[in-house]
């Protein structure tokens, strides 16, 4: 019934449990890992999961709020249509974490298709800001330096910019689309303001097209993965976005959302991720009080959550063969 994509890099103990608790005859998990083949290797060989298929895939080289988030978005679901069976996709990271068991999600999903003629699910909105744009003045210069835990080269605007606090993009969302980026390799970007034609062009296309930021994390009903595959419009939007900062957060809430959809009525503004999926790390005290949410999934957990406290907490799971 479902298509796991998990997209993960770092430790794999904890992605052993996830594997378990979305195990299910009528599933499909796929993880994409991102990091040393040695570690893709030892959970490939040890992982044992007769429940279902499972698969295990190198993911592209991603860095955080660069294009290649896009690209592996993509190549996700392209992926999962070379498989049959599965009625709904779901991606996840290895550090998110099932709030009720498969059967309830299964069930869950039905009520909303039956009832509400709710088949996919995708957090999106409309910017209420005014437009940002950040526009190159004289000499280029090119500067390292840090910006949150992302490494980057930049040029004078906004490296004064970031330095002043009149830039923030991952926090303000429509400085993101002022912004050329580009990944020069190591997980480093190289981010820059905007020429005047630059600038003129992004405004143009954001004008005739409606832009929608959301999050990364989705439910979405097979048809309308196939639709996406193979729409034009999808392309469109992942072209322009291909030297866009934070790209990932504005591609699918953009395309779902926008009337070219054919099966826009039936998308919820809602991805089923407690707090709508916000990056915000989940102690064990936390996920106490998210257990019972009524929310299917939740992230990002904190490294210092065991399987322990997640066996303790989360009663409501399958068991853990």
């Amino acid at each position: 019934m479902i298509y796991y994509d998990i997209q993960h890099h770092g430790n794999v103990e904890r992605l052993s449990w996830l594997i378990r608790q979305l195990s299910h005859p009528q599933n499909h998990i796929n993880v994409t890992y991102d990091g040393d083949m040695e570690n893709l290797d030892k959970l490939r060989n040890n992982e044992v999961c007769h429940i279902c298929p499972l698969t295990f895939t190198a993911s592209l080289p991603v860095t955080w709020c660069g294009p290649s988030q896009i690209f592996q978005m993509r190549k996700s679901i392209e992926r999962a249509l070379k498989f049959s069976g599965w009625q709904y996709f779901v991606n996840l990271s290895g550090v998110d974490v099932p709030l009720m068991s498969q059967q309830s999600f299964f069930e869950k999903l039905s009520f909303e298709k039956k009832t509400n003629n709710i088949t996919s699910f995708c957090f999106g909105f409309k910017p209420n800001k005014p437009p940002y744009w950040l526009k190159h003045e004289g000499e280029f210069e090119r500067v390292k330096r840090e910006y949150l835990r992302l490494k980057i080269v930049c040029d004078n605007e906004v490296d004064a910019a970031l330095e002043n606090g009149s830039l923030h993009p991952i926090q303000r969302v429509m400085e993101r689309r002022a912004l050329y980026c580009e990944e020069i390799g190591d997980k480093r970007l190289f981010i820059r303001s905007l020429t005047q034609n630059e600038i003129n062009y992004r405004k143009a296309f954001w004008k005739e097209h409606t832009y929608v930021v959301g999050r990364t994390w989705m439910v979405l009903h097979r048809k309308q993965v196939e639709w996406l595959a193979e729409s034009k419009y999808f392309n469109q939007i992942f072209e322009h976005l291909q030297t866009t900062f934070e790209p990932d957060e504005t591609l699918y809430p953009t395309v779902l959302f926008s009337e070219h959809n054919p099966f826009k009525g039936e998308l919820a503004k809602d991805n089923l991720r407690y707090g709508l999926g916000s990056p915000k790390s989940i102690t064990v005290d936390e996920l106490s009080r998210i257990a019972n949410s009524g929310s299917s999934f939740a992230r990002k957990l904190h490294h210092s959550v065991t399987e322990i406290d997640l066996v303790r907490v989360l009663t409501n799971l399958n068991p853990i063969e």
